[in-house]
């Protein structure tokens, strides 16, 4: 009875074991595209696009088809602006500035910038939602979070003058990326509110902002298409995978927890994506700093849960 209750939903117990999966899964993204990347006739920027559309296409057609009965059309035409902006923000423009990011800077320092995700959360949730509350000590941690991140992330063919002859850019971008994403989200908020499935919600959007990234990208996506190989094709259905089951558990989770909780938690994907790396990139080298990086990554999480924890009312 005791295990049961730790395991029920709004528990701390739920919440780090959805947690983990959803950024373990994510995280194997990195390497993932890593080796997708190797497989494109060119990695051009549209390319890029269209690689990324396909994947996201193909993962909202898995949703919508495992959840068909839940599929409210009449909802997404009655709520047509929210759904509009969540596609737009969230997925579109969210991962047209990430992959572009990936022509300016190298993805360890990608990976750093993606984390400021956690901040955007944090900061701008409350401005919207008045169940989110910002407090002092949150930015602290998750700055230390960061900074953890970074030292997971470190290589050491990383310099400032190579950050100052133009790879600030692919920071920036990151940085907009991740703005986007936090955007998008304080967009869909309502829609738990007034029906929504999200299993539906989450099919959509990644349908639709595919379907945008595939069309801003066409000459690009019929070139891959036409020389598509079979270890491509298997890569591109993991990450729609991948992306069917991270974006379902996440949207459950913000429908269950407070935004700002699950801040921290975003740290994970970036420590799972070089991790993993580790074990499905053969000349993947750790980091001088990944065991100590881990480590204040998981003390951050552990003190926003376990001291600072504010249950939800």
């Amino acid at each position: 009875m005791k295990t049961k209750k730790h395991l029920k939903a709004g528990s701390r117990t739920y919440l780090f074991c959805l947690a983990l999966l959803c950024t373990m899964a994510w995280g194997s993204a990195f390497p993932t595209i890593r080796l997708a990347r190797l497989e494109l006739p060119s990695t051009s920027l549209s390319h890029l696009w269209a690689f990324a559309g396909l994947r996201f296409s193909l993962a909202g057609l898995i949703i919508l088809f495992i959840f068909q009965k839940k599929i409210q059309f009449a909802k997404f035409r009655a709520h047509f602006p929210l759904m509009l902006g969540g596609i737009i923000f969230q997925i579109a423009l969210h991962y047209a500035l990430f992959y572009a990011s990936f022509r300016h800077a190298p993805a360890y320092l990608i990976a750093i910038a993606a984390s400021t995700g956690t901040l955007w959360w944090t900061i701008l949730a409350p401005l919207v939602d008045k169940k989110e509350k910002l407090y002092a000590i949150q930015i602290l941690l998750l700055i230390f979070g960061i900074m953890g991140v970074a030292l997971a992330t470190y290589k050491n063919e990383f310099t400032l003058q190579s950050l100052i002859d133009g790879e600030l850019s692919g920071l920036v971008l990151t940085s907009l990326a991740t703005l986007s994403s936090t955007i998008g989200l304080l967009i869909i908020r309502p829609l738990k509110d007034r029906g929504i499935n999200p299993s539906f919600y989450n099919g959509s959007s990644l349908f639709f902002g595919g379907l945008i990234l595939c069309l801003i990208s066409l000459p690009a996506l019929c070139e891959i298409i036409l020389e598509m190989n079979t270890k491509l094709l298997t890569l591109i259905f993991y990450l729609a995978l991948v992306s069917a089951f991270g974006f379902n558990i996440w949207f459950h989770l913000i429908t269950i927890y407070q935004v700002s909780r699950l801040a921290s938690y975003r740290l994970l994907i970036t420590f799972f994506g070089v991790t993993e790396s580790l074990l499905l990139i053969p000349d993947e080298q750790p980091g001088p700093y990944l065991i100590p990086g881990g480590l204040i990554i998981f003390t951050v999480i552990f003190l926003m849960e376990k001291k600072f924890f504010i249950p939800n009312k």
